[in-house]
Order: structure tokens, then C-alpha cells, then sequence
């Protein structure tokens, strides 16, 4: 090869490296123009530890001194997460006699202490939490400028031996306060969560998980709800959903689409695959409000079971999300507040005009 055609092909090369470092997008390039976040997420299960930790060591420690000394600068949180009566949580004194004698006798638990130690482990406390889920809020508080965050903390527990996902605690949001069940972000191969925690649910249990599952109940508060007592067609359940995935990305959007859906990357591309057919197969669905239809398309389970085992599960809320994709090319000028407090489904499947 003559030195020309070889300074050539070295321009040609510098050229294309210098085009795709430009297009290729940086993580959080998003937040360079968005203002600071003052942000801190305490730590009740640290507290909760260092009382354990104190009853021990201590034998003869007043536990009323102990619980004054570890516990009470999260008292309010124990109360309303350990739902105590109405009543105590308006007396103080009440409330920390309840909570002195539930707590105390919990932490002499050596397989909670235990449990407590290995999270600490895990999530050491000179390490901050808020870390993980800034960058998502700094979105939110973009798009929704009038929102007021809550208080952030973050709880451990123990395993329910018979529990299943619908009694995970991984995120409990309270009146003025989110808290998270740092036991539940161990990691998807943590051997000690109950049994009946499927493995497609155990994607979810990893700490890069925490600022999906923020945001998921962000965007369930946030999206207007559909009251169980109304029978609303499949239809307007699915766009719901859509609606709610549409926030998600747009508060995460550098996640890529199967961790936000909870598909496996097979799953998301079966879905992308047969959107159309699987759409077809929604059509004469989409206005009959029985209970049916919403369970076998936008009920968590591992896969569509009406299709192959290989198929996405809650092919509904992805063919919702779709819909509102469409939508929204259609329509750039309604912005994501906007989307998000639209309830008239009809006009979005008509505006849409989405035909996969």
C-alpha cells in the first residue's frame, strides 16, 4: 500500500473515531444544566443496629436510655412503619414505650442483629445513599418544578419465610417520607430471601436497582390512579401503564428499556419482534373491562402465560407504552406534566393513530 492510500485511510479513521465519540451520548450528560441537589437519606436500619448493638454489649443498659439515645431521631419512621396505633403515634411518650418494648425485643433477635451487620457490610455508612438516586430526582424536579421530595431514609428487617413479592418492603413510602429495605437490595443471588420470590423477581434485588424501583413508585403516586371499584376496559389500563413507563424513561434515560420493563434481554426482543402481532392480538381486547384481560397482560408474572414461555410478560403495558410513544411524536408540544395528568385514554389511542 502506497504511504498516500495509508494517510488517507488514517484521516478516514480519525474522522469516524472523532463523529462517534460526538454522537455517542455520556451517562447524566442531561444533568449539566440542572441545579444542585441537597440531598440525604438517613439511616433508620444504622440506628436500629447500633441499639442492638448497645443491648448486647451493655446488659445492664436501661433500654428506655438506649432506645433515647439510638432510635429516637427516627422515631416517627418506626411508628408509621411499624404501623402502631393512631393513637401512640400522636403521644409521644406512648409511642416510645410502644416502640422500646417492639424494637428491643426484636433486636435480641440474633438472626435480625445478624442481618442488620451483613447490610451495613453491604451498604457501608460512610457511604452515601443519595448517590444512587440523585440523578433521577434532579429529572423530577425538572419536569415537575413544584414538587416538594420527601424525606428519605433507608430500613433492613428480617425474611418472612413464607413471603412473596407482594410482601417485599424493598420501598415503603409513608406520609412525607420514602424509606428503603436495604435487606432487599442485596443482590438477585443473595441466598436468604423467602422462597417464594420468583427469579425473574430477583433482577430487581440489586442496589443499581434502588433508582428504578424510586422511580416506579414515584411514577405510581404521580400518574393518576384508576379506582379498583370502576370497571375500566383493558384499554385504559394499558395506557395507564404506558403513561407511567413514559415517566420512568424520562427520569431514567439511560437505563436501558428491558431493565425499566423487567424483561430480560430476550424478553425485550421477542417484544419488539412481535409488537404488531402481539397488538393484533390485544385489538379485540381493548374494551372489555372484565377482570381477565388485565390479569393476563399487565399482571407481573415471568411471561405471557396465554403465549410461549419464551414471550415478554405484560405484553399490555408494553404495547401501552408504544401507544403513548406514539402519541407523544405526534404531539411534542404536550409535555411530560401534561401527559401525566391525562385521563381521556380514547383521545390518546385516537391521536396516536399507532399501527405497529
Amino acid at each position: 500500500m502506497t504511504s498516500a492510500r495509508l494517510f488517507i485511510r488514517l484521516i478516514i479513521s480519525l474522522f469516524l473515531f472523532i463523529f462517534l465519540v460526538q454522537c455517542t451520548e455520556q451517562p447524566d450528560a442531561d444533568l449539566a444544566g440542572l441545579p444542585p441537589l441537597q440531598l440525604e437519606v438517613s439511616r433508620a436500619d444504622s440506628l436500629m443496629f447500633a441499639f442492638g448493638q448497645a443491648i448486647r454489649q451493655e446488659p445492664a443498659l436501661d433500654i428506655r436510655d438506649a432506645f433515647a439515645r439510638f432510635v429516637e431521631p427516627e422515631a416517627d419512621f418506626f411508628a408509621a412503619y411499624l404501623l402502631l396505633p393512631a393513637r401512640s403515634q400522636s403521644n409521644p411518650w406512648l409511642r416510645d414505650s410502644l416502640l422500646t418494648q417492639t424494637l428491643g425485643l426484636a433486636l435480641r433477635d440474633s438472626a435480625l442483629f445478624a442481618l442488620l451487620d451483613t447490610v451495613r457490610s453491604h451498604f457501608p455508612y460512610q457511604q452515601p445513599l443519595s448517590k444512587d438516586i440523585e440523578a433521577p430526582l434532579r429529572r423530577l424536579l425538572n419536569l415537575f418544578p413544584d414538587l416538594t421530595l420527601p424525606r428519605f431514609t433507608a430500613h433492613a428487617n428480617g425474611y418472612p419465610f413464607d413471603a412473596d413479592w407482594s410482601s417485599v418492603d424493598q420501598l415503603v413510602s409513608l406520609p412525607g417520607v420514602i424509606s428503603f429495605g436495604l435487606h432487599y437490595f442485596m443482590g438477585p443471588d443473595w441466598p436468604m430471601y423467602p422462597p417464594g420470590i420468583y427469579q425473574y423477581q430477583r433482577r430487581r434485588l440489586g442496589r443499581d436497582h434502588m433508582p428504578v424501583a424510586l422511580v416506579e413508585q414515584i411514577a405510581e403516586e404521580l400518574v393518576p390512579a384508576i379506582p379498583p371499584t370502576e370497571a375500566r376496559p383493558l384499554l385504559h389500563h394499558m395506557l395507564r401503564a404506558g403513561i407511567r413507563q413514559e415517566l420512568i424513561q424520562n427520569l431514567l434515560p439511560y437505563h436501558p428499556d428491558s431493565v425499566l420493563l423487567h424483561y430480560s434481554a430476550s424478553q425485550l426482543e421477542w417484544a419488539n419482534t412481535f409488537e404488531s402481532a402481539n397488538y393484533k392480538l390485544l385489538m379485540p381486547l381493548l374494551y372489555d373491562s372484565g377482570p381477565t384481560p388485565v390479569r393476563d397482560y399487565l399482571a407481573d408474572k415471568a411471561f405471557t402465560s396465554e403465549l410461549s414461555r419464551e414471550s415478554a410478560p405484560r405484553i399490555g403495558e408494553y404495547a401501552g407504552w408504544k401507544m403513548v410513544e406514539a402519541y407523544r411524536k405526534r404531539h411534542p408540544e404536550v409535555t411530560i406534566q401534561q401527559l401525566v395528568e391525562m385521563t381521556d385514554y380514547e383521545l390518546i389511542l385516537r391521536e396516536s393513530r399507532y399501527k405497529p
